[in-house]
């Protein structure tokens, strides 16, 4: 019997993606493959045999044998160990009326205590799922499981699965987790409302980045509004940052408290408008004295120039003067003074972009604009709103007299 790699490695690639009905074809094959795959994935895993690699199991031993992510082959493995009960959507998927996405959406959404009901409920209902899109078939099917929970007296909470992690990696964090109905919703909506777009003149960002960057100023605006904090304080930033001070005026990486690396241009911008203590050390840990805070901007200065400037001077930027903070034109550590003259309103999304290597932004002191240079040598400018109220419509047509 041929094996399976020499038949892909005399497929042509060109001749596949010749033609619209070629590729489609290609993929539906592959759907047919993964249904194939997770039948003999199935039988393997029933069997234990991946035991005889010494895998504690097929999760393990696809991501060590296979060299599979571990949420892939954790997937992977739950799919085709749930199908082996599930004698009609395993045949809907073995002949191609189900696709794979589709019945892992089916697959994700049983429990135990609904299998058997499933099974009675497949003749009626493959039809109907096989005709729908892979996010209408999951919303079907999360309706059928919440009347299937009560059809069987299933009293478990669907919140109780809900559960999130967040791992530090070496080039940052990593976050993972499943929200209920109402929780997702709300997160959903949150960050839709916090997502910007990119502007004039700035790197375009993928939709995760979007996403994520909306998340992070999310939780920023929280902790800026907690109902704990006192009037007239503002409590920034929310992390603590260990540097020597030739780490901050010679553009060095830092680490936060905790141990994680901080990069020189995230390290100046959250020096930009933070309360810095000095500490004196002996030796490698010795505490001998520690300063007061400074250089942060006080709430009056903060308060004032938010009253000028209203809202993120980015051009064509419009975030509101809560998401926003105050940036350093020409920073403190280069005696830059913590002046309004020195200030601009900027969200924390600009902010974070002003401190990339190839940026700068100056002000023009005869009318407050600011001219913002990329990295490419473009130029941007941002005039500020008027002081003045809108001159108002019913002045002008008001008769003489």
């Amino acid at each position: 019997m041929p094996s399976l790699a020499d038949a892909v490695d005399e497929l042509d690639a060109a001749a596949l993606g010749s033609s619209p009905g070629r590729l489609a074809d290609a993929c539906l094959a592959l759907g047919r493959l993964q249904a194939v795959l997770a039948e003999a994935i199935g039988s393997f895993d029933a069997q234990g045999l991946w035991a005889l690699d010494h895998a504690t199991s097929m999760t393990a031993w696809l991501k060590t044998e296979v060299g599979m992510a571990a949420t892939t082959a954790a997937s992977l493995a739950q799919v085709a160990r749930r199908l082996r009960d599930m004698p009609g959507t395993q045949a809907a998927l073995r002949d191609g009326t189900l696709s794979f996405d589709q019945a892992r959406a089916i697959t994700a959404r049983l429990e135990p205590e609904t299998a058997a009901l499933w099974r009675e409920h497949e003749p009626t209902l493959l039809p109907v799922l096989a005709g729908l899109s892979v996010a209408d078939v999951a919303r079907a099917m999360d309706e059928w499981r919440q009347r299937a929970r009560a059809a069987t007296g299933d009293e478990t909470d669907p919140a109780e699965a809900r559960g999130m992690h967040l791992s530090e990696l070496p080039e940052g964090w990593r976050l993972d987790g499943v929200l209920d109905a109402e929780g997702g919703s709300l997160v959903s909506r949150a960050m839709a409302a916090a997502t910007s777009p990119d502007g004039e003149g700035e790197p375009v960002r993928t939709a995760a980045q979007k996403r994520c960057d909306a998340l992070v100023d999310v939780c920023r605006w929280f902790l800026d509004h907690r109902a704990e904090r006192g009037a007239g304080k503002r409590t920034r930033p929310h992390l603590d940052v260990v540097c020597a001070a030739d780490d901050l005026t010679e553009q060095r990486p830092a680490r936060t408290s905790s141990g994680q690396v901080v990069d020189a241009a995230t390290l100046q911008r959250l020096a930009c408008d933070a309360a810095v203590a000095r500490v004196l050390v002996r030796g490698g840990s010795r505490l001998l004295d520690y300063g007061h805070a400074t250089r942060i901007v006080p709430a009056a200065l903060f308060l004032a120039l938010v009253l000028g400037d209203r809202h993120c001077r980015w051009p064509g930027c419009d975030r509101t003067a809560d998401w926003c903070e105050a940036h350093h034109l020409l920073h403190w550590v280069q005696h830059g003074p913590t002046e309004i003259d020195n200030l601009a309103l900027m969200c924390s999304r600009h902010h974070h972009l002003l401190h990339q290597p190839g940026w700068t932004a100056k002000l023009d002191p005869y009318d407050a604009t600011i001219w913002i240079t990329s990295p490419d040598g473009r130029m941007l400018s941002s005039r500020p709103p008027p002081v003045a109220a809108p001159t108002s419509l019913f002045a002008h047509a008001a008769p003489d007299g």
